[in-house]
């Protein structure tokens, strides 16, 4: 997951198609949903507002969390 801190979008690589991408911020408030298309999503954060965020990566693999600051 890269940049972190993130102004405009983040980006999320070594993704398997169909996986799950979810977006939450610090209260559990799910705030988006993606679904990976390739091996990286770019994923837009203009309407998020600033504070940490947790990203929650599921696969057939398993889940990774990853937290997030928007400036």
């Amino acid at each position: 997951v890269y940049p972190n801190p993130v102004e405009n979008y983040f980006v999320v690589s070594g993704l398997a198609k169909g996986t799950l991408i979810s977006i939450c911020d610090m209260a559990g408030r799910k705030i988006k949903t993606v679904t990976a298309t390739g091996s990286k999503e770019k994923i837009e954060t203009t309407g998020f507002t600033k504070g940490n965020y947790t990203i929650t990566v599921s696969s057939e693999t398993g889940e990774r969390y990853y937290k997030l600051t928007k400036l």
